[in-house]
């Protein structure tokens, strides 16, 4: 199936040497790929990432910027721009952070995505993100991005449905935030000091801007014209 994927949108299968060394380095690095010990917690954030991918701009716009391994920093990536998903089935938009996805270093932008979550047996779940994904996926090199984080979730086993939440609930309880107006420890961390992480309430921080946020996201799309 992967194989096909990745051919399906080469005209005449006329592959190049990078395009092949890409395909077989990322084939490489899926077969190491194992699932994560918190499945639940991995599923959950998963879900996030494939509903932001799914609402905004669609899979093809953010598969080439996603980073699915399990110790990767941020979401997406763009030169010095970052977002990071996160998602709370609480009643309060309270987070866990590393303080290294708060505290940027010179010149970074790190936005965060908030998402509240209501689990609903009628809600959308895992499984019909992944399906949504491979379709639209089919073809790129960045399908194979989706399969590994499909075994970091251990969610191959296509007859596991994975969380199901309240979609409509979740697009309007989505909130972006600049990591510098989210309350944080200003401050790189002292030598001898790392993956320092803690809780983090965002109720009272400033929102980003819907206009600011349209703007920013329009450079990332810059990348992909």
């Amino acid at each position: 199936m992967l194989v096909e994927s990745f051919l399906s949108n080469i005209p005449n299968n006329n592959l190049t040497i990078n395009e092949m060394t890409i395909f077989f380095t990322s084939m490489s690095r899926l077969f190491a790929t194992h699932p994560v010990k918190d499945t639940d917690a991995e599923r959950q954030g998963l879900w996030g990432e494939l509903f932001l991918m799914n609402q905004i701009n669609g899979f093809r716009f953010f598969a080439s910027f996603w980073h699915p391994e399990v110790r990767r920093i941020f979401d997406f990536s763009f030169l010095n721009k970052h977002i990071e998903v996160k998602t709370t089935l609480n009643t309060e938009r309270v987070h866990h952070f590393s303080h290294r996805q708060l505290y940027g270093q010179k010149d970074e932008e790190i936005v965060i995505l908030s998402i509240m979550l209501i689990s609903s047996e009628y809600g959308l779940s895992l499984k019909e993100l992944i399906d949504k994904g491979r379709i639209a996926l089919s073809g790129s090199p960045n399908y194979l991005k989706l399969e590994q984080a499909i075994i970091h979730a251990d969610m191959v086993d296509t007859s596991i449905e994975g969380p199901k939440y309240n979609s409509d609930q979740a697009l309007r309880n989505m909130k972006w935030y600049r990591s510098i107006d989210v309350p944080r420890f200003n401050e790189p961390e002292p030598i001898g000091v790392s993956e320092t992480r803690y809780k983090v309430t965002l109720e009272n921080a400033k929102n980003l801007d819907p206009k600011e946020l349209e703007n920013w996201l329009a450079k990332w799309q810059e990348t992909n014209n």
